[in-house]
């Protein structure tokens, strides 16, 4: 194991974010200031994790659905934000996603000249389907600082297997996806596609089979 996950939390590592914490931690400690990306945000219990770890000189991305990001901003203290936010939502159109306003970010970060990358940590844990993340990360791999991570979650995850998307439970996936396609850990394939082949990042071997970590080499 990379000697920097030496200390990480295995005894709650099943919790989706807990590597992803430990690393945000950690990286309070070395940097000045940070900015973190968080793509799906869920319910938003990591999201208001990182919004406690992280100062006013700090700065947040979050992307997802806008009703699911508006949804979220309802149930907190907006005034109790301590770095600089910013909420990017995208509709729930069947080929709209988070990889629209990720890549009008991309595109707007290289107009400053100066700017060499963007995000210190991102935390990957959206749609699980190659349509929609393999976008995300290649567009992500651009605006990755130097020694920034990126931390792919729900490695095995297949739509088959999904309690709220395998065709029992959501018939309208027969429409959508092949037997392959819902069969296929679709993460694993963009990370085994986009990271592993990409000679400008390292993977850090993870405690955990779910999630997957690689950091852009200096």
């Amino acid at each position: 194991m990379d000697e920097i996950l030496k200390n990480a939390p295995l005894s709650a590592i099943d919790k989706p974010a807990e590597l992803f914490l430990y690393l945000l931690a950690l990286h309070r400690k070395a940097r000045k200031k940070i900015c973190v990306a968080e793509i799906g945000i869920g319910v938003g219990a990591t999201t208001k994790e990182i919004m406690a770890l992280l100062s006013a000189d700090d700065a947040l991305y979050i992307f997802d659905y806008e009703k699911t990001i508006d949804d979220f901003l309802r149930s907190i203290d907006r005034n109790a934000i301590k770095p600089a936010f910013h909420p990017l939502g995208n509709s729930d159109l069947i080929y709209d996603s988070y990889a629209w306003p990720l890549a009008k970010l991309a595109l707007k970060t290289r107009e400053d000249p100066e700017a060499d990358g963007l995000f210190d940590l991102v935390y990957l844990d959206g749609a699980h389907t190659l349509l929609h993340d393999a976008a995300a990360c290649a567009i992500v791999k651009t605006l990755m600082r130097p020694g920034g991570f990126i931390l792919f979650d729900d490695m095995t995850w297949r739509i088959s297997h999904s309690p709220t998307r395998n065709p029992a439970v959501r018939p309208e996936s027969l429409g959508e996806y092949t037997q392959e396609q819902r069969d296929s850990a679709q993460v694993a394939m963009v990370v085994d596609i986009l990271m592993r082949t990409d000679p400008g990042f390292e993977e850090i071997e993870s405690p955990t089979w779910r999630q997957s970590l690689f950091r852009k080499k200096i």
